[in-house]
């Protein structure tokens, strides 16, 4: 078979319109070896440069469009669903049967037990006192014994002097009773300012004016004057210790305010000068 006469013409019209190929490569060495032509080396690709002519805002928007585009196709991706954790359940025991409630027991409140007073007789420490503490005679017994002035030891602050001062005993419980007759109703059992802080007495020796206040004895609550202190209306400077000692004594509620306590004590003295009277009972 014979082959129409070649043409190199031809072949090099054909490499110029299109890149050359393997296959290109293989037929021109078969025509090198015939016609012995030499063909250039094949083109190696040339790096991408970047071209200054165009803006650097044209370039970096390719650039940025590069790499959205590159995300999208990331997140295109299939993404494999995780895988979940395991959870045990614990098979729960049979609950046990409740057992009935017992019946709670009632609280009972234990009521403070009150002091044991000594109700032992005692030496009268005043002719009006009796042989009970915080406890005077009544007024029938006063005026058979002609005990009808009443006496008590006072102090004054200022000159430090110590001397005694007297009651007519019916005038001054006269003067007591009458004051709890007309605010009986008011006063609600409460003291009023006047028997809770009184003032004091003025000093018949140095002559200063309220500085006089009674004697108390301490630590002695046996030898307290409560008759001189009720007619001078001065059971007010009493300590709360003496007040709860006289409502111990006397059956009276000894816990409360001071006024209250005050008040009891002026009725309860008032009761045991004349306990036939209504008006100091509560």
């Amino acid at each position: 078979m014979k082959f129409p006469p070649f043409n190199s013409h031809n072949l090099d019209v054909e490499l110029s319109l299109r890149p050359p190929s393997a296959v290109d490569y293989s037929a021109a060495e078969l025509i090198m070896q015939q016609e012995e032509v030499s063909l250039p080396p094949p083109l190696e690709p040339q790096p991408e440069t970047l071209d200054l002519s165009t803006p650097l805002s044209t370039t970096t928007n390719q650039i940025m469009h590069s790499s959205t585009s590159s995300r999208n196709s990331q997140s295109l991706r299939v993404r494999r669903p995780r895988a979940r954790a395991r959870v045990r359940v614990r098979a729960r025991a049979s609950p046990s049967p409740r057992r009935a409630r017992e019946p709670a027991s009632p609280v009972v409140r234990q009521r403070r037990s009150r002091v044991e007073l000594k109700n032992t007789p005692i030496k009268p420490p005043y002719p009006w006192s009796t042989e009970h503490q915080a406890v005077v005679h009544d007024l029938n017994y006063l005026r058979e014994n002609q005990i009808l002035t009443i006496t008590g030891d006072v102090r004054c602050d200022r000159c430090e002097k110590q001397y005694t001062i007297e009651y007519d005993l019916m005038t001054k419980f006269e003067e007591i009773a009458s004051f709890i007759e007309k605010n009986k109703a008011t006063l609600h059992d409460r003291a009023p300012e006047s028997w809770t802080n009184p003032n004091f007495l003025d000093c018949k020796l140095c002559g200063e004016e309220n500085c006089v206040r009674p004697t108390i004895p301490e630590g002695d609550n046996k030898n307290i004057n409560w008759l001189f202190l009720l007619l001078g209306q001065m059971i007010g400077r009493l300590k709360l210790e003496h007040l709860k000692y006289f409502c111990a004594y006397t059956n009276n509620h000894r816990t409360g305010a001071k006024n209250r306590l005050v008040y009891l004590t002026y009725l309860t003295l008032c009761k045991q000068l004349q306990p036939s009277m209504e008006l100091f009972h509560r």
